[in-house]
């Protein structure tokens, strides 16, 4: 796993959802992540588990991450 870009708690209180730098250490800075298979996108569980995960080959050197509560309708 490289270097985490940026975390943050998700608004349901429980989860926390990072963004990873394949396989780059913290102190690379290019296009290490463009050929990468790895999703750079990883929501854990408070055990410490990956429960979902995205972004596989969408991001050049991903180091921000937003969340916004979903909508929900019912």
């Amino acid at each position: 796993m490289g270097a985490v870009g940026k975390a943050k708690v998700d608004p349901d209180g429980r989860h926390i959802w990072a963004v990873i730098r394949c396989d780059a250490g913290p102190d690379h800075f290019g296009s290490e992540c463009v050929d990468s298979d790895l999703d750079p996108v990883l929501k854990f569980d408070p055990h410490g588990n990956v429960v979902e995960s995205f972004g596989s080959g969408m991001f050049i050197w991903p180091m921000v991450l937003t969340l916004t509560p979903m909508a929900t309708s019912g």
